[in-house]
């Protein structure tokens, strides 16, 4: 009975060690850096303000381990040099590219209701242009027929009535100018 309790606790502290494991969660070290802009080159001089990591800063005077600097606000002070960086910070860069990536959204979004306008256009065009295509080939189909009638009277040589003649030396001319038909 004892080595069964002896067991039992055993089996029980190991549980609770090895469960400890599963519980784990993963953090991250935050980028949000406050820097202390001091009154003079050393962490002996008072703090005037706390500067957060991306703010825009002016160089006065660089040194190798403290710089001069001043803020947007006119405030001068000293910071540590190797916390100072020439470009955007990657919070700045996400916070711009997230603006610009806002845009683009919106410009691709503006450019499928164009597309899809000019899609619906198009389509209207081309079913305009099928109804015009079948009326173009009915025009030609009783052009080639009036044509035909104008060269059979022409070749022979006979008068013809007023309506057929304007109608077939309008055709006529525009064919073969130059040309002229006899009328009655």
């Amino acid at each position: 009975m004892k080595n069964l309790l002896k067991r039992v606790v055993m089996i029980g502290i190991c549980l609770i060690c090895f469960s400890a494991v599963g519980f784990a969660e993963t953090v991250y070290v935050t980028d949000l850096v406050k820097l202390p802009l001091r009154t003079g080159a050393s962490t002996e001089y008072k703090i005037l303000a706390l500067v957060e990591s991306g703010q825009q800063l002016e160089v006065v005077e660089p040194g190798d381990d403290w710089s001069l600097v001043r803020l947007a606000n006119g405030k001068e002070g000293y910071v540590l040099t190797r916390y100072l960086v020439s470009r955007p910070t990657s919070a700045v860069q996400l916070e711009q590219l997230q603006g610009k990536y806002t845009a683009l959204r919106q410009q691709v979004k503006s450019l499928i209701e164009e597309n899809n306008r000019f899609k619906d256009e198009n389509q209207t065009f081309k079913s305009s242009l099928g109804s015009t295509e079948t009326a173009l080939k009915k025009l030609d189909s009783y052009s080639a027929v009036g044509e035909a009638q104008c060269r059979q009277m022409m070749k022979s040589q006979k008068k013809i009535p007023g309506s057929q003649y304007t109608a077939c030396r309008t055709n006529r001319k525009s064919q073969h100018p130059g040309q002229g038909i006899e009328r009655t």
